[in-house]
């Protein structure tokens, strides 16, 4: 399981990526720099 970092512009404007990169691992979106949300797949 490997973690991916976006940022909360990138998260907007590829949202698809994101999800894909879920399934493979666990997703930390940063807010300015700072981790501010958590993306997983169920």
């Amino acid at each position: 399981m490997s973690a991916t970092i976006f940022t909360s512009r990138e998260l907007n404007q590829d949202t698809s990526r994101a999800k894909k990169a879920a399934s493979r691992g666990v997703v930390f979106i940063t807010d300015r720099g700072h981790p501010a949300h958590v993306l997983l797949n169920i």
